[in-house]
């Protein structure tokens, strides 16, 4: 299934929302460039600079045909994926830092990802993505 994310007028780092849609249209279903090894400027569009060094250092990693840290998409948390019903839910932000819903079926199952974004200077950026059960993408990548 094609997902289809109307094109904003915003930029994607001027509210939590914009930067998730933003996010996930680039993706593109996996077909984007997010997780391409040479795509380090559009990573730190969306992450911020500790975690985007992080994927960088991952996707770029020596030994690339081998099997890494990561062996999903971060985005969608499988390696397979037939994406419906997808919905995003940000609660009212008041300060610098907010965890928002992504909400999918993927194959049928209903799946929730949290992103934890911090606002900066540059404006909203991706500072950790949890999974539940205790897995977040920082520790994945941190080899925990």
């Amino acid at each position: 299934m094609m997902l289809s994310v109307p094109m904003l007028a915003a930029t994607a780092n001027d509210s939590p929302q914009d930067l998730l849609r933003a996010l996930y249209q680039l993706h593109d279903n996996g077909a984007g460039p997010l997780l391409d090894p040479a795509a380090g400027a559009e990573r730190a569009r969306f992450f911020t600079a500790e975690v985007a060094q992080a994927l960088d250092q991952e996707l770029n990693r020596p030994d690339s045909g081998e099997m890494g840290l990561l062996d999903f998409d971060p985005f969608y948390y499988a390696q397979d994926f037939e994406i419906s019903q997808f919905d995003i839910a940000v609660p009212k932000v008041s300060g610098t830092e907010v965890t928002a819903l992504v909400r999918f079926d993927n194959f049928g199952q209903t799946v929730e990802i949290g992103y934890r974004l911090k606002q900066d200077e540059h404006g909203w950026r991706i500072a950790d993505i949890d999974y539940g059960d205790g897995h977040t993408l920082c520790k994945i990548l941190a080899g925990n």
